[in-house]
Formats: structure tokens, C-alpha cells, sequence
């Protein structure tokens, strides 16, 4: 696979919501590694398919989070 490919590939995954989909990208033995240490790291593609379903609901529930701003006329 070219990397545009892998790329269109994860955002698919990850727009279908689809931890087999993105699972399916990794080597079998593939380590998945969060930044600053935010998580322990995934080793695996079984160990990205059995957890990356909590991390994308987490996600879903994030995105419909509504926040009200302050504007200048309501101080």
C-alpha cells in the first residue's frame, strides 16, 4: 500500500468506526505508541481491535459536547 492509500485507509477506519478496519493496517506484531505516555501502548493488531472500540465512543461522546461562548454583549 502507497501511504495515500494507508492513509485514506485510517481515515475510512476511523469514519466507519471500525477498530477491525484499523487493525487490519497494522503489522501482526505492530505497536501502537500515544504521545507523552497518555496510555499504555497497544501491541498488536488483536490488542488494537480489543481496545480501540472504548477510545472511539470516548471520541463520539467528545464530538457532541456542546459548550456555550460568552459574546462581548452578554458580560
Amino acid at each position: 500500500m502507497s501511504v495515500e492509500e494507508i492513509v485514506a485507509a485510517y481515515h475510512a477506519a476511523m469514519l466507519h468506526k471500525s477498530p477491525d478496519e484499523l487493525a487490519g493496517l497494522y503489522a501482526e506484531d505492530g505497536l501502537h505508541e500515544f504521545p507523552f505516555g497518555a496510555a499504555p501502548p497497544f501491541q498488536g493488531r488483536e490488542e488494537v481491535s480489543a481496545k480501540r472500540p472504548d477510545r472511539l465512543r470516548k471520541r463520539e461522546k467528545r464530538r457532541h459536547t456542546r459548550h456555550q461562548g460568552v459574546s462581548a454583549s452578554s458580560r
